[in-house]
């Protein structure tokens, strides 16, 4: 007869995941290929857990050796720099699953920010990126620019906060703005290292977009002349 578990062990939280408990998961999926749908995403969080970029690098590498798929992909202050951003972007080109990519809090700087965005010129399934609070500064905003301008799918909500773009950074995804073709409703942009150049190329843009409707340009270096612009 099998014993009743105990209160203590019912109520006791579960441990949270670990990188090499989530790859025997992959694994297990993919020997039931032949028995259940392959192509069922899963979700996979391993936020916090300093996976760094081996952790990382191996996640991507045995989703796709095993034909495993993810709906939600949270790598969040895990410890990350461009390389394995890179190797991320490679695997997001040609995926058809993830919806929900997370990469913020990480060391992520140009060359990663700027792969990670040309891999969404050809996504179309992915609507949710947060990847605020990294280094991204001028390659990777021009690199979003041209996302913008080519993926309309790419995003609803923008969020790039806390990364060191720069107005010379942030410019080029201004332009972008101008027209509704990305169908941005919200932005939020603070801590960015913003000044008043930017911000009147944005007020440009705002006058022939229709899209947005919310707008966070807080903890910038936005002054008088930004505010209310030409």
């Amino acid at each position: 007869m099998r014993r009743a578990r105990k209160k203590k062990d019912i109520d006791r939280p579960k441990a949270p995941p670990t990188i090499v408990s989530t790859l025997r998961i992959i694994a297990k999926l993919g020997r039931r290929k032949n028995i259940d749908d392959p192509t069922t995403p899963i979700e996979i969080n391993m936020q916090g857990l300093v996976t760094e970029d081996e952790g990382a690098i191996a996640l991507i590498k045995a989703m796709k050796e095993n034909h495993v798929h993810c709906s939600l992909l949270n790598l969040s202050m895990c410890g990350l720099t461009d390389l394995s951003a890179i190797k991320i972007a490679l695997w997001l080109t040609n995926d058809k699953f993830c919806k929900t990519l997370c990469l913020q809090g990480n060391h992520i700087e140009d060359n990663g920010g700027a792969a990670i965005a040309k891999a969404l010129q050809s996504n179309t399934s992915l609507t949710s990126l947060r990847i605020e609070n990294n280094r991204l500064h001028v390659v990777a905003g021009n690199a979003f620019a041209k996302t913008l301008q080519t993926n309309s799918t790419a995003f609803r909500e923008l969020n790039l906060l806390a990364n060191p773009f720069g107005s010379i950074g942030i410019s080029s995804i201004f332009l972008s703005l101008a027209s509704n073709r990305p169908r941005v409703v919200s932005v939020h942009l603070r801590r960015c290292d913003i000044d008043c150049e930017a911000i009147i190329i944005l007020a440009d843009a705002l006058r022939t977009n229709e899209t947005i409707t919310s707008l966070d340009l807080s903890a910038n270096l936005i002054a008088d002349e930004g505010a209310v612009g030409k």
